[in-house]
């Protein structure tokens, strides 16, 4: 297949398809990082779904953002007397999408649903992972296929490996740079300035996606974490939570006592201020853990059933709490008992934290 090129062998327009949710989006970041520096006159654009577009705003990478409307086009499918308005919406999507005229789509997804948008589309060059590395039918919908060299690579490097098709020397950058507005560094600084004088500061993110629940270690653990490093190291430990969570991060910081405190709903510009400046990031398998890690900042992470050579936050300054028991990792979606979280201990993660903040890392902002 040969790409349609500009004089310099690389094609003028390239869409990144990488819908899904913030840790997704997170671990697609320095791959795209890396191909910008590859392809630096070339017009690159994302799609992607809310609210994880916010984040691609952030690292401020791409010339195009186009949201694909999937909340919108869900609450109309389910009610009858919307279908109209849901079909209007679905056309106005796809007429915004083929008008950008992309020449090449990169599927970093590898599904039905980025298949089928990577075609509509309508770039005549649709670059996607080959049967056995993607799902759901993927590799019908596009015309060049890639074989990573292994099945267990992180994602990030699987990603690396999709790129490199096209620019074949790409290569993951960190950490990316991201920042919100200045409204919400404004609003960050306020909060934290409530939380108390200057100190080393540990962001504490004990939810995951509900889908996700079952890899959520305990939240009083969290707390009496936050309630040590408070108490021993003097460190401000501040709780966010996403939606629906916010009795679990109140069960954090009700077990930390004074340790943790818990802040409002952040949006996902505040959420990247707040991570610029923190000297630790404690959480699970989780959006915010995998978006602190791409930026460098040092985090610990508890893990449990996931594949840690897969899943596990992607960069150098990255500890991670894990427990072998015999039935991990595994691909379940739910556990009657999750062994490999239940017997990490308080003792393991906090001596993890201490450590991390002895090496000085140090906040970005």
């Amino acid at each position: 297949m040969r790409l349609m090129t500009r004089e310099n062998g690389s094609p003028s327009s390239v869409l990144v398809v990488r819908l899904g949710a913030l840790g997704d989006v997170a671990n697609t970041l320095p791959v795209v990082a890396g191909l910008r520096k590859c392809l630096p006159g070339v017009r690159l654009g994302w799609l992607a779904e809310p609210p994880a577009d916010e984040l691609v705003a952030c690292a401020n990478l791409v010339e195009d953002i186009i949201t694909f409307p999937r909340t919108a086009l869900q609450d109309c499918g389910t009610r009858p007397w919307r279908w109209a308005e849901g079909f209007a919406l679905s056309r106005r999507f796809l007429r915004d999408l083929r008008s950008r005229r992309y020449e090449c789509v990169l599927d970093m997804q590898g599904t039905f649903k980025s298949g089928l948008l990577g075609l509509l589309s309508g770039a005549p060059v649709r670059i996607g992972f080959a049967r056995g590395y993607s799902r759901e039918g993927n590799w019908l919908f596009n015309n060049v296929l890639a074989v990573p060299v292994a099945r267990d690579l992180p994602r990030v490097e699987k990603h690396a490996a999709l790129a490199q098709v096209l620019a074949p020397e790409t290569k993951p950058t960190l950490p990316v740079e991201m920042r919100g507005t200045d409204r919400d560094a404004e609003i960050v600084n306020g909060l934290l300035d409530s939380v108390g004088p200057a100190a080393p500061l540990c962001v504490i993110h004990p939810g995951s996606s509900d889908f996700g629940r079952f890899k959520r270690w305990p939240a009083e653990r969290f707390g009496l974490v936050a309630s040590r490093l408070a108490g021993e190291l003097g460190v401000r430990c501040v709780v966010t939570q996403g939606p629906g969570e916010s009795s679990l991060a109140a069960r954090v910081c009700s077990a930390g006592g004074e340790a943790a405190r818990l802040l409002p709903r952040l949006t996902i510009g505040q959420l990247v201020e707040l991570l610029r400046r923190a000297d630790l990031v404690l959480a699970g398998d989780t959006g915010p853990l995998h978006v602190a890690a791409v930026m460098g900042r040092p985090v610990v992470a508890v893990f449990g059933p996931k594949d840690p050579k897969v899943y596990r936050p992607y960069g150098p300054t990255v500890a991670m709490v894990r427990k072998d028991v015999g039935c991990n990792p595994c691909t379940r979606r739910r556990c009657r008992r999750v062994r490999c979280l239940e017997e990490i201990g308080v003792d393991e993660v906090y001596d993890s934290c201490r450590r991390m903040l002895s090496a000085g890392q140090g906040p970005s902002a």
